[in-house]
């Protein structure tokens, strides 16, 4: 059955990533990037709250995949239209290493409340961060548009 819920995810992530343009200009790339956020975001608080469900993880498994695969190519997109051709591959190299960076930061925290067995505690602290940075975008958005 896991093979055939990858397939699926990866079946659901191609026809996403079909339709990125559309999906680019119905949301913007602000709104878009908060609404991949609280997907993932959702798939880590439901990973946190419900643990024995099958059911829910095949859900979460698919928010977290489809959500990451989407924003691959539209930061790609985002970062062709706005940067110029000589600082691209510096800021392509930026980028990649802040998004790379907590991996490591998450890694160690993760290993430790693991071992207290608060694995669940990290996936629901995960998924408020990413709903607090959501928040915090879409306020600085609105803030700076009014400015």
């Amino acid at each position: 059955t896991l093979s055939y819920l990858v397939s699926f995810v990866m079946l659901v992530s191609s026809v996403s990533i079909f339709y990125l343009n559309k999906i680019k200009n119905f949301f913007g790339n602000t709104y878009g990037f908060v609404a991949l956020t609280l997907f993932a975001a959702l798939g880590w608080i439901l990973s946190g709250l419900f643990v024995e469900s099958l059911l829910l993880g095949a859900l979460v498994y698919i928010l977290l995949i489809v959500s990451s695969e989407l924003s691959e190519p539209w930061k790609s997109i985002v970062i062709n239209e706005n940067i110029e051709s000589k600082y691209r591959a510096t800021t392509i190299s930026t980028m990649q290493f802040f998004v790379q960076l907590p991996y490591v930061i998450v890694a160690f925290f993760f290993g430790a409340l693991i071992e207290l067995q608060l694995a669940q505690t990290f996936y629901l602290f995960i998924g408020g961060i990413l709903i607090f940075a959501s928040i915090l975008t879409l306020w600085y958005k609105n803030h700076t548009r009014s400015s």
